[in-house]
């Protein structure tokens, strides 16, 4: 709570972190990754809720720095379960604006699959995981340089991964009728592989709700077929 209060100061500042990436650099599943973050979220939210504060002041102080693994449609079902499931999180403190159940997500790719044998493979694999967050419409990414499992990186290498975000900016652009650059509204892939990894969030309940209890438990992610995802980017 003293951190919360102190953040009062700082309105765009979001002051609580989820670590999710640390499970991800000790291995665990993407559903592992996905469901102890959103448990740890939501007990940030009963606590300080507990504490006296609104859902409104603490959700939006709230950002989820996820790790990102090379398993690319999942991880961009991850991404998006992860922005449904925590709209559902954030629903149940009855928040007074509805947009305060939207997620605010830092992604960074995996340091778990990096290699030190042939460091230069680690560059094909750290492109397609921030691929795949910038597709699923992550807020920020993070790209390691490809020798941070061995060494300090160096000017090269750090000059490398922040080209490699640039490459998919500028090399892999979704533009408009005008060449204009616009932002990935609907980024998923082809029907049948969205349906296919859709049951992520039903995983994740299996976990989450194994983890804490109210109002996790309350979520219900079960069905396949919803008409609108408005949380999703």
């Amino acid at each position: 709570s003293a951190v919360l209060k102190a953040g009062q100061a700082l309105p765009g500042y979001k002051v609580l972190a989820v670590n999710g990436f640390y499970f991800n650099n000790a291995g665990a599943y993407i559903t592992q990754e996905l469901g102890y973050s959103l448990a740890w979220g939501n007990e940030l939210m009963a606590k300080l809720t507990e504490a006296g504060f609104s859902a409104d002041e603490v959700v939006k102080k709230i950002k989820f720095n996820l790790g990102i693994s090379s398993n690319y449609f999942m991880e961009i079902a991850k991404f998006r379960a992860a922005r449904w499931l925590w709209a559902e999180i954030v629903a149940a403190y009855n928040p007074a604006c509805n947009c305060a159940c939207k997620m605010n997500v830092h992604a960074q790719t995996s340091e778990w699959n990096m290699t030190v044998y042939d460091a230069h493979v680690n560059l094909l694999r750290s492109q397609t995981e921030a691929m795949s967050a910038a597709l699923a419409g992550v807020d920020s990414i993070t790209v390691r340089p490809f020798d941070k499992t061995y060494q300090t990186p160096d000017d090269f290498s750090e000059r490398i991964a922040r080209n490699q975000q640039l490459l998919l900016k500028e090399e892999c652009p979704i533009k408009d009728k005008a060449k204009k650059l616009v932002k990935v509204m609907t980024p998923i892939p082809p029907i049948w592989i969205r349906n296919m990894m859709m049951i992520c969030p039903v995983w994740v309940k299996v976990v989450a709700t194994s983890t804490v209890v109210s109002p996790v438990t309350q979520t219900e992610v079960v069905d396949m077929n919803r008409a609108s995802m408005k949380w999703m980017p």
